[in-house]
C-alpha cells in the first residue's frame, strides 16, 4: 500500500462565545465549553489554528472562519441536516472529484473530501500533487487554504462552473468541471472512504517516525498516502470481490497493481495485509490503522 521512493491566537475569546451564539440559534445546546454538541447531532467546535468554527455530523468536517455570516452558518447547519435548498453548495459538491473540462486549464482535477481536504491535481505528463485543507467561506465560495479560492456558479447535478483566484491573487477565468465516476456504494465503501493514521506497521508504532503516514481513500475511487518527510503520493483503489474484503491499488493507472486484504474494517480500526502485486515475491506487510484525528 505504500509508495516509498503554532502560531498564537490573536482572536479574543469573546469572539469564540459571540459567534457560538449565533450557532445557538438555530437550535438547543448543552452548554458552552471548548465545543457546543446540538440535539441535531452537530458538534461545533474551535479549530487547531484558533481562526476557525469546525462544525461536525458523522464524517463530515465543514471548517468555516470566526466571521462567517449568518445565514451561510445556517446554510452549513441545514446542509449537514440534509433540509438545505438548492441555492448554493451542497455535500455532494463538497465531497466529490470535479475534473476539470475547460481546454488548457492549469489544473486537471479538484478533490474535496467530506474531512474538510483537498487535492488538486495539475495538468502535466507528471503532475503536481497540491495537498491541504479548505474552508466554507460563504455558500458558493470555497478557500483552498495555501492554495487559492473557488467561487461557484450555478451548477447542474453532475457539472459545475467556478472561477479560481490562485493565494497570489491572479484570477483564472471561468473553469468548467463534471463530476468523477465513483466506486458502487456499499456499507464497507463508506467506512473505508476516510482519511485514516497508520499507527503500526508489522506491530511496530509508527508515531513520530518516517512511517507515521495517513492514508486517504474516496469514492472517487482516490487512493492517497502523506508522508512526514516527503511528497505526497497518489494512487486508485477498487474492490475485487463482491464480498468487498480484497481491494486492489494501483500507481499506474491499472497497468499494474497491488492487492491488500482486509482483516478489519470498522468505524474504529482498518487492519490491512498488504499483498503488493500477486506475483512480486514480496512478503506481506501487516498494517494498522485508525480514523485521523482519532489518535
Amino acid at each position: 500500500m505504500k509508495n516509498r521512493k503554532k502560531r498564537d491566537s490573536l482572536i479574543p475569546v469573546f469572539m469564540f462565545i459571540a459567534a457560538f451564539v449565533l450557532f445557538w440559534s438555530f437550535g438547543p445546546s448543552f452548554r458552552l465549553s471548548a465545543y457546543a454538541m446540538r440535539e441535531d447531532g452537530i458538534r461545533i467546535s474551535m479549530g487547531q489554528e484558533r481562526d476557525e468554527f469546525i462544525i461536525e455530523k458523522g464524517k463530515t468536517h465543514i471548517r468555516m472562519p470566526l466571521d462567517a455570516q449568518l445565514g451561510d452558518l445556517k446554510h452549513v447547519i441545514d446542509m449537514l441536516n440534509g433540509t438545505e435548498g438548492t441555492d448554493g453548495l451542497g455535500l455532494d459538491t463538497i465531497s466529490a472529484k470535479w475534473n476539470i473540462s475547460t481546454a488548457g486549464s492549469e489544473y486537471a482535477s479538484i478533490e474535496l473530501s467530506e474531512q474538510g481536504g483537498y487535492i488538486v491535481i495539475d495538468n502535466k505528463a507528471k503532475p503536481d500533487i497540491h495537498v491541504g485543507i479548505y474552508q466554507i467561506k460563504d455558500r458558493n465560495t470555497i478557500k483552498l487554504l495555501n492554495f487559492g479560492t473557488m467561487v461557484l456558479e450555478p451548477q447542474t447535478d453532475d457539472d459545475i462552473r467556478f472561477t479560481f483566484t490562485d493565494k497570489d491573487g491572479q484570477k483564472i477565468s471561468m473553469l468548467g468541471a463534471s463530476r468523477s465516476g465513483h466506486v458502487a456504494e456499499s456499507s464497507r465503501t463508506d467506512i473505508l472512504c476516510r482519511t485514516w493514521k497508520l499507527i503500526k506497521y508489522d506491530g511496530r508504532g509508527t508515531k513520530d517516525t518516517s512511517m507515521d503516514d495517513a492514508f486517504f481513500f474516496s469514492k472517487a475511487g482516490t487512493y492517497l498516502v502523506t508522508y512526514p518527510d516527503r511528497d505526497p503520493a497518489l494512487a486508485k483503489w477498487r474492490w475485487q470481490d463482491a464480498d468487498e474484503k480484497v481491494l486492489q491499488y494501483s500507481w499506474d493507472d491499472w497497468d499494474s497493481y497491488g492487492i491488500a486484504n482486509i482483516r478489519v474494517l470498522d468505524n474504529q480500526n482498518l487492519q490491512i495485509e498488504d499483498a503488493h502485486g500477486r506475483s512480486s515475491g514480496v512478503a506481506a506487510n501487516v498494517l494498522d490503522l485508525i480514523p485521523h484525528n482519532e489518535e
